[in-house]
């Protein structure tokens, strides 16, 4: 085993030797080419280099890295690019000789200087290369030069925040010390500020408005374009900004250079917001206002509204007054009485000392519904005949009068006014009514009386024509339909009438000339007589006018033959007085008799007198009995009384319809119409004015709800716009959504808000 591991490794060894002499040569020939490299340079990146001169100038060295050397070498130096793309005219020399050169020579492990200077005017960066050509090839090396300058030894200590505050643009002056720590000397340019910003949220910034900015020493004056410091020397300077616009925060920086340094900055803030006189002026505007707001929503409107109610109830009233043409003394004294209370509450709301206005007017405009009715039924009590049968409702009416005049009625009390009212309406219609039934059924007993005592073609005449309108004027009575049961009643009261007329004409004209009237008087009686029947039967004729059309006729008539029998009646005394045959106590007893007869037929004038024809025909009708008995008498004892005894007794006719009664009468009675007291309507300039204040109310109320929702929404939102912010300005508006926690309750709570 020993003997093959020692014979497998100088087997390894020879194929070790064996390999290593074959790539000998090889090597060798490597060994023969010269290798050429810039010093510092790195394979991958080349020359990187930093200045802070704007004049550059570079030794660079190209160094051979074996032993051979290179006798055709050229150098080429591309021109500089600098940061702006522009060629930076480029020098170089190859060991003191300006480039390009013709080929050189650098011997095995020598070195070559090459000399690269330029004008480097902009700071940044300036990209070129440095070509070396050599055994008909090029070996480029990138060059960066990077050109920055030098921080000065300058300190500039820290700035505080400033505040300012005026009435209108400000002018904000910045104090700041400017310190060297260097131990060298500096000619600065004057300080300036750069980025001057008005910050808008978070992010947003806005380019500051200003007249200009000067730069003061420490003793005011202005400091010029330069500002010399010496070592560890520390100057102070005021900036001043002239006319700064706008409030809010403003950021800024301030510089400080010198030549050929890089300059100094510090950053500063300036708070700038309006003088308090400002936001006092305008929390006035808003207060004065909103006070002012408030007082007329909470007092002016309310006031003016009360006003408007009150010149619509008097406006109403005065109409009211005017339908009534004119007003009874009751009717007035209620008027009067609510004008008093009108014109007393004018006053106190202008003197603003009412304390319930709104009692007033409601009690007031309820009394003023109620007031037609009162007409209406007063009206109708003046228009019922006879006015003893409405007795008990003018004293209810009455009452109501006193109530309708009373101060600090309650509602309650004025829905009771009304309940009576129309309790009262209901109970004079069934006082008329039942009155009413009364006249009819009293008429029928007069029909009735007079069918009885008259001949049979007159009682059927009455029946056919009087009753049926009678019992017709019962039922339309019974069913409260009064109008129509009146114009029945009035009907059967002329047909009656008429036909009584026609009867006494008809008896008057039958009839001889009766006894102790002349020819010629009767006649004319006749002729009376038929006048006025036919005028009583005339269509135009109304019932009341025949009425007194047969009254007439049947009084002159009974007039007539009362005068003739009270003629015979004294012809009988005068004869008893001349007879000799009778004795003194007989006679005496015939002339008592004949004086009682003369007295009843006097007392039958005097009810003629009146108006009582039945009552007249009733005396008439005994005292004529009467006469025929004492004549009857007087004949057996041989003695003839005033006229001859073949002659005819006058009065033949039937008894007159003597108890014909007028009707219930509640006509031509004009209702005045119930008024619906609008106290809403619009009414003159009282009406505009309102309506213009609660417009310019709105408006206000519509501005405020706009600014407020500008500030929200708009005023820190720098991007606002698109779909969703429409939306939520339209929801906001609406009272709908939220922004940061704030809530708008709409127009609606603005008012709401005011208005308590």
């Amino acid at each position: 085993m020993r003997r093959c591991a020692l014979l497998l490794r100088l087997i390894l060894v020879f194929a070790a030797c064996t390999l290593f002499g074959a790539s000998s040569p090889s090597g060798a020939a490597e060994e023969q080419q010269p290798v050429l490299k810039m010093r510092g340079a790195s394979d991958a990146e080349g020359l990187k280099i930093s200045t802070t001169s704007s004049d550059f100038t570079r030794a660079f060295y190209v160094e051979s890295m074996n032993k051979l050397p290179v006798n055709d070498l050229r150098i080429s130096v591309a021109d500089f690019v600098g940061p702006d793309s522009q060629l930076a005219e480029t020098r170089w020399t190859v060991d003191g000789k300006p480039g390009p050169t013709p080929a050189v020579q650098i011997p095995g492990l020598g070195s070559l200087k090459v000399d690269i200077s330029a004008r480097l005017v902009k700071e940044g960066p300036y990209t070129g290369s440095i070509s070396l050509i050599y055994n008909d090839k090029r070996w480029p090396v990138p060059i960066v030069v990077t050109r920055s300058r030098q921080a000065p030894t300058i300190k500039i200590q820290e700035l505080l925040s400033i505040r300012a505050a005026s009435l209108w643009n400000a002018n904000p002056e910045l104090w700041m010390t400017i310190e060297e720590t260097g131990g060298a000397s500096f000619a600065l340019a004057a300080p300036k500020v750069t980025a001057l910003a008005l910050k808008e949220g978070d992010k947003a910034k806005v380019q500051a408005q200003f007249r200009r900015i000067d730069v003061l020493d420490d003793n005011g004056k202005p400091a010029g374009d330069s500002l010399a410091i010496g070592p560890n020397q520390a100057k102070q300077v005021k900036i001043r900004i002239s006319t700064l616009k706008g409030t809010g925060e403003f950021s800024g920086t301030v510089r400080v250079s010198a030549a050929d340094f890089a300059p100094v900055e510090q950053a500063f803030t300036i708070f700038v917001k309006k003088s308090w006189l400002i936001a006092a002026l305008f929390i006035c505007l808003g207060v004065v206002p909103s006070y002012l707001l408030k007082l007329y929503y909470k007092k002016d409107r309310p006031r003016m509204l009360l006003l408007r109610r009150a010149f619509q109830l008097s406006r109403d009233m005065e109409s009211m007054a005017t339908d009534l043409n004119p007003p009874t003394d009751s009717e007035r004294a209620i008027l009067d009485s609510f004008r008093s209370r009108l014109q007393k509450l004018y006053s106190d709301l202008e003197a603003d000392t009412e304390k319930e206005p709104d009692k007033l007017l409601e009690e007031i405009a309820g009394k003023l519904t109620v007031f037609p009715l009162f007409v209406n039924a007063r009206r109708r009590l003046d228009a019922v005949q006879p006015q003893e049968i409405v007795k008990t409702p003018r004293e209810t009416l009455n009452a109501v009068a006193k109530k309708l005049m009373a101060e600090k009625t309650a509602q309650q009390d004025v829905d009771t006014l009304r309940t009576d009212l129309l309790d009262l309406d209901a109970a004079i219609t069934t006082t008329v009514r039942d009155n009413l039934l009364a006249r009819l059924k009293e008429l029928q007993a007069d029909v009735d009386e007079q069918i009885k005592n008259s001949s049979v073609d007159l009682g059927d005449r009455l029946r056919k024509e009087v009753s049926p309108r009678i019992e017709a004027g019962r039922e339309k009575a019974t069913a409260n339909d009064l109008a129509v049961a009146r114009s029945e009643f009035d009907a059967a009261r002329k047909i009656y009438a008429c036909v009584l007329a026609e009867e006494l004409r008809t008896r008057v004209a039958s009839e001889e000339t009766p006894q102790g009237i002349l020819q010629p008087e009767w006649e004319k009686l006749v002729e009376s007589v038929k006048t006025y029947a036919s005028e009583a039967c005339l269509e135009t004729t109304g019932p009341d006018r025949a009425a007194v059309l047969y009254q007439e006729a049947y009084s002159q008539y009974l007039k007539a033959v009362i005068s003739a029998l009270r003629k015979r009646a004294q012809g009988g005394i005068t004869s008893v007085g001349a007879n000799t045959t009778m004795t003194e106590d007989v006679k005496k007893d015939f002339q008592k008799r004949l004086s009682d007869i003369l007295t009843k037929l006097d007392g039958a004038i005097g009810k003629l007198q009146e108006n009582q024809l039945r009552g007249a025909f009733q005396d008439y009708t005994a005292a004529r009995n009467d006469v025929e008995k004492v004549a009857e008498e007087l004949q057996k004892a041989g003695t003839q009384m005033g006229f001859a005894a073949a002659g005819k007794q006058a009065g033949s006719a039937a008894q007159p319809g003597a108890t014909i009664p007028a009707p219930v009468s509640e006509q031509n009675v004009v209702r005045i119409a119930e008024r619906n007291i609008r106290i809403d309507d619009a009414i003159g300039k009282l009406t505009s004015r309102v309506k213009w204040l609660d417009f310019i109310f709105m408006i206000i109320v519509l501005c405020i709800s706009v600014l407020l929702g500008l500030k929200l929404l708009w005023v820190d939102d720098p991007t606002w716009g698109g779909a969703k912010a429409y939306l939520a300005a339209l929801l906001w508006g609406l009272g709908l959504y939220q922004v940061s926690g704030a809530a708008f309750e709409g127009a609606a709570g603005l008012i709401e808000k005011w208005s308590k």
